[in-house]
This record gives structure tokens, sequence and C-alpha cells, in this order.
């Protein structure tokens, strides 16, 4: 009798409990949308060379309020130069810098150079080409993809950094020894970026790890655009729009 008491009193308990939780609308747990920069710009033959150039930020919704700055890069593969009378995409290593909004820096405004990044361009007749890149920074490791039109030029990339593990001292000297010593080529007049002012920036950076460093230059977005700055943006739920 004991046993079926307690039965009972465990089978009513469940009862109460199903009751409770008719009519209530389940729980769905939705994964927020991650925005990744997004780079906008212009393919063009300038002085001899390919160039790629245009605006970035740190998502869509960022390009749209005016939170941009700019971005260049120029083709490096070969040293003849470009015929302008037919641009065409090329693979290989694009070399340039980004800009971002920096209130250490005197102009307000700081230049990420890139050295070695590498675009493939996969090409449809009469259509988009698709475009994957990779790449690598101060702040790491990362992939590019998105889409260029042949017909306007315009080409629209999505910048994803990957994970960081911890970097080895070596890999540390192997990175800093690969630098190259013409950097220059690549800054434009009216680019007012102290050397002085870099150099200490520079020696400051040294010790930091790469999660403060992406904290420092991606924690408050893109730069303002202005003539200093240039700018981009991405939604990650959408293949990025090559229109500006």
């Amino acid at each position: 009798m004991e046993s079926e008491r307690f039965d009972g009193a465990v089978e009513e308990k469940q009862k109460e409990e199903d009751d409770k939780g008719k009519g209530k609308a389940k729980k769905i747990m939705v994964k927020p949308i991650e925005e990744k920069p997004l780079l906008r710009g212009i393919l063009k033959v300038s002085e001899g060379k390919l160039v790629w150039s245009g605006k970035w930020a740190m998502s869509a919704s960022k390009f749209k309020e005016g939170e941009k700055s700019k971005f260049k890069y120029v083709y490096t593969e070969t040293g003849e130069e470009i015929n302008d009378d037919k641009i065409e995409p090329k693979d290989g290593i694009y070399r340039g810098y980004f800009v971002v909004k920096d209130a250490t820096a005197e102009s307000g405004m700081r230049k990420i150079e890139e050295k070695k990044v590498k675009l493939r361009f996969f090409k449809h007749e009469g259509a988009m080409h698709k475009v994957k890149g990779t790449g690598t920074n101060k702040f790491g490791e990362f992939v590019l993809e998105g889409k260029y039109d042949p017909a306007s030029h315009k080409m629209a990339l999505e910048k994803e950094y990957l994970a960081q593990e911890q970097e080895e001292e070596e890999e540390d000297a192997e990175f800093i020894a690969d630098d190259d010593d013409d950097d220059d080529d690549v800054v434009e007049d009216g680019d007012d970026i102290d050397k002085d002012e870099e150099l200490a920036t520079l020696n400051e950076e040294a010790n930091m790890s790469v999660e403060e460093l992406r904290k420092r230059y991606y924690g408050g977005g893109g730069g303002g655009d202005d003539d200093a700055g240039n700018g981009s943006s991405s939604s990650s739920s959408k293949r990025p729009k090559v229109d500006e």
C-alpha cells in the first residue's frame, strides 16, 4: 500500500508539470549573425600598375552609417607596366594597406600594412567572378571571399580573421625577417602618417598579443569617412554586394 501511494504521488506530480507546460511556446535559440569587415572598391590601372582601392567598414550597417576608411592594394607579380586599355583581374600577390581610426595617432588615423595578400579569381562567362584570398597582418591570418564584376570592374570582398593560436618566438622572428625595405611604394601623397610616431607605436605593440591588437584597432570600428579615411562593410548573412 505504501508503494502504491508513492507511485500515485509521483504520477500526480508529473501530471501537474505536464499541465503547466501546455500552451507554452518553446524557446528557440537563434545564433546571432556575425558581421564581417567588407571591402568595396574598383579594379583599375594606375601608372602602369593594377590597383584595387576603395572603402572598407566593420559591417554593412557601419558602411551605411558612414563609418568607413580607405584601402589600397597593388598587384606585385610583375614589374612590367600594364596596359590600361583592357583591365583584367590577375591571380597572385597584392600588397597594400587599410586605414583604421586610432585616437593615439596625431592624425587620428593609422595605416595597417598587408604585404602578401593572395587573390584568386574564378571567371564565369557573362557573370560575376568569384574571388577568394588569404593574407596576414598584425591582427593575424585572414581569408577573403566575394565577387568581381567584369563590366564595372567593381569588387567587394568580406574579410574573416582566423582563430589564433599561441605563436612561437621562431615564428614571430620569421615573420619580422620577411619584411621588405620597399614599403613606401604603396604610400600615397596626402597619407599623413608620422614615421617617428609609427615607430614608437610599433615598439609598443611588439609586446601586445593579437587579441589586444584586434581590440585596440577593431574595437572602435572603422574610421570616419574623410580624406584620410576609407571604408567597407559586410553582412555574413548575405553575399557581399558589388554595387556601392
